[in-house]
C-alpha cells in the first residue's frame, strides 16, 4: 500500500511539474491571442524612429487584417465570403488569432516540453531528438507553405469554376473558409513529417533502408491514401495527385537520408 502511494505521489509530482512548465507558454499564448484579436497596432514616429503601440479595435484588429489578406490571396476576385451564422466572423477571427499565437509561442512550447522529458531520456534518445527536431520543424514549415501557396489557391479556384458551371453564385461562408485553410495548412504540414518518421525508425533500428526500398510500392500507395484523406475529393484528382507525388518524393528522400545515417 505504501509503495502504491509513493508511486501516486511521484506521478502527482511529475504532473504538477508538467503543468508548471506549460503554464508559461499558455499565458503567453492567451496574451498574444488577445492582442491579435482585439487590438490593432498603430504606428507613431518619435525623433525619426517608428514605434508601434496596441489600440483597441475589434472591427479592424490585427486578426481581421490578416484574414482579409488571406482572403484576397486565396479566393478568386469574384468569389464572395458570406456570414451564414451571427458569430461566424468572430469565430473566424478567433481561429486566425489562435493560429498566429500558436506560431509565435511554438518555440516556448517546444522548449518547455523538451525540458520536461529531458531527464528521462537516454543519451541516444537525446541525440536523436537533437538531430531530428530542427529538420522536423523545417519540413512542417515547408508543408504549411506548400499548402498555403499551391494547394489552397488551386482548390478555391476549382470551387469557383465549379460554381460558375453549376450556375450558382460563387460564395463561401467565412467559417468554412478559415476552417479549410487552417486544417489544410496543419494536415499538410504534419504529412511532410514523413521523412522524419522514416529516419527515426531507421535510427532506432526498427527497420533498415533496404527494407524500405524493397517495399516502396506500399509506401507510394500509403502516400496516395494520405493524399485522399487530406484532400476534399472535389478537384478531379488534381490535388490528390499533387500531394501523393510530393509525399512519395519525401519518402524516397527519407530513405536516402536513412542510408546516409546508417553508414555514418
Amino acid at each position: 500500500m505504501q509503495s502504491s502511494n509513493s508511486i501516486l505521489n511521484e506521478y502527482y509530482k511529475y504532473f504538477n511539474e508538467l503543468l508548471r512548465r506549460l503554464l508559461i507558454p499558455a499565458i503567453f499564448f492567451i496574451v498574444i491571442l488577445i492582442l491579435i484579436m482585439f487590438f490593432k497596432f498603430n504606428k507613431i514616429e518619435i525623433h525619426k524612429f517608428y514605434m508601434y503601440y496596441p489600440f483597441p479595435s475589434l472591427t479592424n484588429s490585427t486578426s481581421v487584417m490578416i484574414l482579409k489578406k488571406i482572403k484576397d490571396f486565396m479566393l478568386p476576385k469574384n468569389m464572395v465570403l458570406i456570414s451564414v451564422n451571427a458569430f461566424d466572423p468572430i469565430i473566424g477571427s478567433l481561429y486566425t488569432s489562435s493560429l498566429i499565437s500558436a506560431i509565435v509561442t511554438s518555440p516556448l512550447w517546444i522548449y518547455e516540453i523538451y525540458a520536461f522529458i529531458f531527464p528521462a531520456l537516454t543519451q541516444k534518445e537525446r541525440k536523436a531528438i537533437n538531430m531530428f527536431i530542427i529538420p522536423s520543424i523545417i519540413l512542417f514549415i515547408f508543408g504549411a507553405l506548400f499548402s498555403y501557396f499551391i494547394i489552397l489557391p488551386a482548390l478555391f479556384r476549382f470551387m469557383y469554376y465549379l460554381d460558375l458551371g453549376l450556375g450558382v453564385l460563387p460564395s463561401l461562408s467565412i467559417r468554412a473558409f478559415i476552417s479549410t485553410v487552417l486544417s489544410f495548412v496543419l494536415l499538410v504540414g504534419i504529412s511532410f513529417e514523413y521523412p522524419i518518421v522514416i529516419m527515426a525508425l531507421t535510427y532506432v533500428g526498427f527497420v533498415d533502408y533496404k527494407t524500405l526500398l524493397k517495399y516502396w510500392r506500399y509506401a507510394i500507395a500509403l502516400s496516395f491514401i494520405i493524399a485522399l484523406i487530406i484532400s476534399p475529393g472535389a478537384t478531379g484528382g488534381i490535388i490528390e495527385i499533387t500531394i501523393g507525388l510530393t509525399l512519395s518524393g519525401l519518402y524516397f528522400l527519407g530513405v536516402l537520408i536513412s542510408k546516409y545515417l546508417l553508414r555514418k
